[in-house]
């Protein structure tokens, strides 16, 4: 891994040595294998769109940190702070998801489809 990674579509900070990856950060791996990373999941579904190219997606789960297929994780729609505002985190099982809206009042669980609608409009 190299000693700095940018955001590949708004070239903000997703890595910086000795600074592990952020919980909000999303990885592409595109057609030609290259893997690219992005701060938050809504660089990369509008990166995507925009580049009319069809990628393997992971987010990072919230608790775990580890990677999880973009469109099998579960969302939780926050009032935390994300690179991009949007707030959504991620979880590789439903029942995280369902335990942390539990406990932080004015969370929602949202559906792969209303992230990927809200991050295109939200760039056009």
């Amino acid at each position: 891994m190299p000693k700095n990674m940018d955001c590949a579509f708004c070239n903000m900070v997703v890595y910086q040595q000795n600074v592990p990856l952020g919980v909000f950060s999303a990885q592409a791996i595109k057609k030609n294998g290259k893997v690219v990373y992005y701060d938050d999941i809504s660089c990369l579904l509008y990166d995507e769109v925009k580049n009319c190219e069809t990628n393997k997606k992971y987010v990072r789960d919230y608790k775990t940190l580890n990677w999880v297929q973009a469109k099998k994780a579960t969302y939780v729609k926050t009032f935390l702070t994300s690179p991009m505002d949007d707030g959504y985190i991620y979880f590789a099982k439903v029942v995280e998801g369902k335990n942390y809206t539990a406990k932080h009042s004015g969370t929602k669980i949202v559906p792969f489809q209303t992230v990927q609608k809200e991050s295109i409009q939200k760039y056009q």
